[in-house]
C-alpha cells in the first residue's frame, strides 16, 4: 500500500501490484481498457513491472503496461495489503 507521504509500505507492493494481485488470485474477470480505446474482457493471469498476461477466451495475451488506460473488475473487490 501506499502511505500519504507516497512512499510503499513493507510489503513491497505498491496498490497496483495489490489490485493486480486481488484480480489474479480471485481470477476476476476485468475489462481492461488500452489507451487507443480498445476495451479487452480477460482474467489476469500474472504480471510483472512492464506486463500483463491474460487469458482473453483461452488465448493468452501479453498486454504491456504504458498501453493501459483503466482496469476495471467486473465485481468489487477489497485491496488491502497482507502481512506475514
Amino acid at each position: 500500500m501506499v502511505n500519504q507521504g507516497g512512499s510503499q509500505q513493507s510489503s513491497g507492493q505498491g496498490i497496483q501490484g495489490l489490485f493486480l494481485n486481488g484480480a489474479r488470485r480471485h481470477q476476476l474477470v476485468a475489462t481492461i481498457q488500452l489507451m487507443h480505446a480498445t476495451c479487452v474482457d480477460a482474467v489476469i493471469k500474472n504480471f510483472d513491472c512492464f506486463s500483463i498476461v491474460v487469458d482473453q477466451g483461452g488465448c493468452d495475451q501479453l498486454i504491456f503496461k504504458h498501453a493501459l488506460a483503466m482496469i476495471r473488475p467486473a465485481n468489487a473487490m477489497r485491496v488491502t495489503a497482507q502481512t506475514t
